[in-house]
């Protein structure tokens, strides 16, 4: 969980309340957030405050600040936030689109930079860098002077070589020196000088090392703004205000990467921020070479809630004008009262609401977890096994008697693993939104790359290896909430040195069957996994419940750098018994 340092004097100067740290904390624990005291400095109050991950918007003192004045009654309803168009423009040409596609930029006049709100803002920065935009890896964030730009912007991309400019140096009272401890002052250097030299291209330069061009974001005077997403331009830097130096008081800001709704939100956290400042907000127009985008988009998005099952699932019995004084404390507006409905408007900085639980949570916030009475349910019930473990434990018996290791696979995996190693064509699965290593990119449809991949893992161990795993598999489906279903399979693998042979592996399948009272029928399949006529269907009824066979060479040996031939079966437990 992210965590960020606040002042207790800024933080009621924000709020216009006087709250003891005690307070404070309170507050905070009921906005799932925890702080600590870190101590005190020059008359400040310092504290840590770690955030729920789903919060960005609470990422910054002014975010809390906001949340506070609602839960305080201060202010109700959605901040006011307004946005004028500006004409400035960025130009994203072709070059960039294959290595750095969308960017998402706005304006933010008026702001004055004192040390409490520049350190706000680079802090917030460093923050949505390392959670929301997954260390870089999702989208990069730049803040720049605009009073040193000429508009209009390009975003583009340059082959190393041709790429000269001076990077950013990172002053001690940066929030980066804190990061990559680091002082160093660097002249112009090339592109490759900046990732082996810069201590933030040593750090994040892995992102582009590779890439033929690298992207870049210009003015029309050719002047080099940043080099995403490594380091921004010494000429460009935000200035923080000082008795001796009038700071930086216009901000262009950009936000660039491969995930538009990641990089939008991002924006918006960041320039709704410093309206609490006292910024305001200006448009960038961002042209695409087949389409135009204005940015930031506020615009906000609305969900249906049903009053009554708030108030089931809290345990409360609150009618509609109790939900809505909550849901406005929570800086949200109902917009329209219909039966048992209500129609609320969730503003543009709040990214975590996927769901009507997401409501229902923030109501239970505002009326407050400490007020709600734990009771014990009027219900008398016997606690006994689902059918689905009995299921699984009676699987795991017989397949543990007729020799087999069991496995315990991450439901985690990546397409190469799925699809390619496997000899399969792609097709769609459930994706990762937001991967943290590229391990783990989607979700499994089935077992046996798993086990191939462990196999692969142990070659330096003896001989045979019979292994074996029963656990979910998640797939595709329109007609569920979730647009998803998750089934049981178990699926085993027999490695042998003198070879795996059908008749080995059919013996298992026979032996899990009969035991489990399932009566089949084989018949001959094709699967570009198996050896053509080494691999056979297996049916129950109308349905095909499952296959076994012996491995492909090309995907045991090649694919997986496995020594030996591998026999394999997978059942689909979830069409013999639905549990």
């Amino acid at each position: 969980m992210p965590t960020i340092t606040i002042g207790h004097r800024d933080l009621c100067a924000l709020t216009d309340l006087q709250m003891t740290i005690e307070e404070i904390k309170q507050r905070l624990f009921l906005m799932k957030c925890e702080a600590e005291v870190l101590g005190v400095a020059d008359r400040e109050t310092a504290l840590s405050v770690e955030v729920a991950a789903d919060r960005i918007d609470l990422l910054s003192v002014e975010g809390i600040a906001r949340e506070i004045k609602g839960l305080t009654g201060v202010e109700l309803g959605p901040p006011n936030y307004p946005v004028t168009h500006s004409n400035i423009i960025v130009e994203l040409d072709s070059r960039v689109q294959p290595i750095r596609p969308f960017s998402y930029c706005a304006i933010v006049e008026g702001v004055k930079l004192d040390e409490v709100t520049y350190h706000s803002l680079m802090q917030l920065q460093e923050r949505l860098h390392e959670s929301h935009c997954r260390g870089r890896r999702k989208g990069a964030i730049g803040v720049y002077n605009l009073d040193t730009l000429r508009p209009p912007m390009r975003y583009t991309a340059l082959p190393p070589k041709e790429i000269r400019f001076t990077p950013l140096i990172l002053e001690s009272h940066s929030i980066d020196s804190q990061e990559f401890a680091s002082s160093e002052r660097f002249g112009e250097m090339n592109a490759k000088e900046i990732l082996t030299k810069h201590p933030a291209g040593i750090k994040y330069g892995d992102l582009i090392a590779s890439l033929p061009e690298f992207p870049l974001l210009m003015d029309s005077k050719g002047q080099i703004l940043a080099m995403p997403p490594i380091i921004n331009s010494e000429e460009t830097r935000v200035v923080m205000e000082t008795p001796e130096t009038r700071g930086t008081r216009n901000l262009f800001i950009d936000v660039s990467g491969f995930d538009e709704k990641i990089l939008s939100q991002a924006l918006n956290v960041i320039v709704t921020s410093l309206v609490e400042r006292g910024g305001t907000i200006k448009t960038v127009t961002m042209v695409y070479p087949d389409r135009e985008v204005i940015s930031p988009d506020l615009i906000p998005q609305t969900m249906e809630l049903k009053i009554e099952h708030a108030n089931n699932l809290i345990g409360l019995s609150l009618n509609s004008q109790e939900m809505i004084e909550c849901l406005e404390m929570m800086r949200l507006r109902v917009l329209t009262e219909k039966d048992d409905f209500l129609e609320v408007e969730i503003p543009a900085y709040r990214a975590d609401f996927l769901h009507e639980y997401d409501l229902i949570e923030d109501i239970a916030i505002a009326y407050g977890y400490d007020r709600l009475i734990p009771i014990l349910p009027k219900v008398v019930t016997t606690g006994k096994e689902t059918e689905k473990s009995v299921l699984i434990r009676d699987v795991r018996d017989i397949m543990v008697g007729l020799g087999f290791i069991e496995l315990a696979n991450y439901v985690m995996t990546n397409e190469e693993i799925l699809f390619d190693r496997m000899e399969l064509p792609r097709k769609p699965v459930v994706e990762v939104l937001n991967p943290k290593p590229a391990r783990f990119t989607v979700l499994r449809n089935w077992l046996l790359p798993g086990a191939m991949h462990f196999l692969e893992a142990n070659i330096e161990y003896p001989y045979p290896q019979k292994v074996f795993e029963v656990g979910d598999i998640v797939l595709l489906d329109e007609s569920e909430e979730t647009k998803t279903r998750t089934i049981l399979n178990v699926a085993g693998a027999i490695c042998n040195p003198k070879g795996a042979e059908l008749s080995e592996i059919y013996g298992v399948v026979n032996s899990l069957l009969t035991n489990l009272g399932v009566n089949y029928i084989l018949s001959d399949k094709t699967h570009k996994s198996f050896i053509p006529g080494r691999v056979f269907a297996i049916t129950v009824g109308q349905d095909e419940v499952g296959l076994f066979g012996e491995l492909h060479p090309q995907v045991y040996s090649v694919n997986f750098q496995i020594r030996k031939p591998v026999a394999c079966f997978e059942l689909e437990l979830w069409k013999l018994f639905p549990v």
